[in-house]
């Protein structure tokens, strides 16, 4: 009975002391000044504009594919 409570006190102090642990390696901890970000906006370069009328225009896939001969899927009801 001894063993057990001192088993079961080692666990929650095994706890406790890692859960400090965490929480400690969870705060920011640092000896340089914290420096303002920078907040200048530089614009992109606007890029030439393209003349949609002279591009040739594409046409989409072929919706038939030859296999008319072939049943649509069913789901299996098994």
């Amino acid at each position: 009975m001894n063993a057990s409570k001192t088993l079961t006190s080692l666990v929650a102090a095994a706890a406790i002391v890692g859960s400090v642990g965490f929480a400690y390696a969870q705060t920011a901890t640092s000896a340089e000044p914290a420096t303002t970000p920078n907040t200048e906006v530089t614009p992109a370069p606007m890029a030439p504009a393209q003349d949609t009328l002279s591009a040739p225009a594409t046409s989409p896939a072929p919706a038939d594919t030859g296999m008319a001969s072939e049943p649509a899927p069913k789901a299996d009801r098994n």
